[in-house]
């Protein structure tokens, strides 16, 4: 989905199987994430606030990482994320040039990943210089976000999408995190269906990759943003995922919902008789947003054993901007909290408390396997 780069934090890791009823993001194993978790789509670094999740049961970040010259630039945000017993799963990728990624780019890409590992992930000397904050190292890693779109591979929404360039990111990601932590999870990133706008069709998109040599083996599970109109839909989406994955001979890949949400109709939405308009993924109310967030929890926690359902990280902890600027912007507007008149985020939401049953009613997954190891 469309959103500010440079700052979008949730939940995401995954389950082989169903996740454990009981267990509290505070006291997880070694092989287990909290099941549901929250994005801060839009926002900058120091406006994120991880200790609001691990109170909710949702104590798991999905963290934007673009390659930098210096790893230590997310130490503030992993100490903040540490400090309140909150993991992270981190989403990779870079902008090189317009275009995007190509072959050309595979030494300065595994080098930047090789640092972050070395620095977050197991044993990571992150944790050597910080060891008043919990050892939560980084177990698992989004490969980008929404890949098939233009606007996230090549940071325009006029550049063109390349399946093979890739399946060469993905494998040079695969190698330099599992040289430096053979049992990093690699997660295919998160695929999205826009086809009025984005012409690669996300599950065609995920077969080619697969189908290129060796592709079948290098990711752990796939990460899906079935945004939809409505949540029939969106579970349609997850299922189409399994169903998917399976005719490619891997059943044993999971699912990870790295977005998900439904934007509040705001002044912008509404005609002159204060009528919605036709705006994709928006309800009219609290109570109809808070819905959708429900229902798609129990759909998911209904299957999760089935389909190898990860977790669910909601799309937005809080709104981004003024509804009445007439921003246009649905995705700006799918907030669990709203903004009080100092455009604070302090109005809690019916669809806050949605999740937050959610995540209490199942509050942990396990990792998925290590695939094809050595």
């Amino acid at each position: 989905m469309r959103t500010a780069i440079l700052a979008l934090f949730a939940a995401a890791a995954l389950a082989c199987g169903a996740g454990s009823n009981g267990t509290t993001s505070e006291a997880l194993t070694s092989d287990e994430l909290p099941a549901y978790g929250m994005n801060y789509g839009g926002l900058n670094w120091d406006q994120i606030h991880p200790e609001l999740l691990a109170g909710a049961h949702m104590g798991l970040e999905r963290a934007w990482w673009p390659r930098v010259d210096d790893v230590h630039s997310f130490d503030g945000l992993m100490y903040a994320a540490a400090k309140s017993n909150v993991s992270v799963v981190p989403i990779v990728f870079a902008f090189y040039q317009v275009g995007g990624y190509t072959p050309a780019n595979r030494p300065d890409w595994k080098n930047y990943l090789t640092a972050v590992a070395q620095r977050f992930g197991p044993g990571g000397s992150f944790w050597s210089d910080h060891t008043d904050v919990p050892y939560l190292p980084v177990r698992a890693w989004e490969i980008w976000n929404e890949e098939n779109t233009p606007m996230f591979w090549t940071g325009d929404d006029s550049g063109t999408v390349s399946p093979a360039n890739y399946y060469d990111a993905l494998q040079a990601a695969h190698q330099a995190l599992r040289a430096v932590d053979p049992n990093a999870r690699i997660i295919f990133g998160g695929i999205t269906d826009f086809p009025d706008r984005h012409p690669h069709d996300a599950l065609d998109f995920l077969a080619q990759i697969t189908n290129m040599p060796g592709g079948n083996c290098l990711y752990d599970a796939v990460a899906v943003h079935p945004y939809s109109e409505t949540v029939p839909l969106a579970v349609s989406r997850v299922q189409a995922t399994r169903t998917r994955l399976d005719g490619l001979g891997l059943p044993d890949v999971d699912i990870w919902i790295t977005e998900i949400g439904w934007a509040l109709a705001g002044p912008w939405q509404r005609d002159a008789s204060g009528l919605i308009t036709q705006t994709p993924f928006t309800t009219p109310d609290q109570y109809y947003q808070a819905k959708h967030f429900a229902d798609f929890a129990t759909a998911m926690d209904a299957h999760r054993a089935e389909w190898h359902i990860g977790p669910t990280i909601w799309f937005n902890y809080q709104d981004v901007g003024d509804w009445d600027g007439n921003d246009g912007r649905w995705d700006y507007h799918c907030g669990l909290m709203g903004l009080d008149g100092a455009g604070q985020p302090t109005v809690t939401r019916k669809a806050w408390h949605a999740a937050v049953t959610a995540a209490t009613r199942t509050q942990s997954v396990s990792l998925p396997k290590v695939r094809c190891a050595p």
